[in-house]
């Protein structure tokens, strides 16, 4: 597997800045309007043309509060179904899909992006990009996916 190229990590961080400030909204994908983890993620791959549009699962209400499984990692796991990512690997490239522990099992994503930042959705925030992955997550990272170029 091959390191995306600088001008494929500029397209993906250009699609994540777009996207900062949209408010947090379960199971939505409008930029400037709401946006939820795992669209929101979807959603800059899109914009970025590292992944074809196509349809995403979506949970009921509070899903990540309510579930012991998780509504994403099945989904991206699922190579049979033509699924755009692999697992697991052991060093987190600049492009890297996170997944985030939360209670039981993986309900956070977020994307990998240059010198440690992180692009992801956070419900009393919405769209963000955090200098680093915050000290008190290292161990609630669970799976990291990569993008296949």
């Amino acid at each position: 597997m091959r390191e995306r190229t600088p001008s494929e990590i500029d397209r993906l961080e250009v699609a994540a800045r777009g996207w900062i400030g949209t408010p947090f909204c379960e199971n939505s994908g409008v930029r400037g309007a709401g946006v939820c983890c795992h669209m929101g993620v979807a959603e800059v791959y899109f914009d970025a043309g590292w992944l074809p549009r196509m349809d995403l699962p979506k949970g009921p209400p509070g899903h990540s509060r309510a579930k012991s499984e998780s509504l994403m990692e099945p989904w991206l796991d699922d190579s049979e179904q033509g699924r755009l990512f692999f697992a697991p690997v052991t060093a987190i490239w600049p492009g890297d899909l996170l997944g985030f522990r939360i209670g039981r099992c993986v309900h956070h994503l977020a994307i990998a992006l240059r010198a440690g930042s992180i692009f992801h959705v956070v419900e009393v925030i919405g769209a963000t990009i955090g200098p680093t992955i915050p000290a008190s997550w290292h161990k609630r990272l669970q799976r990291v996916w990569r993008p296949r170029p």
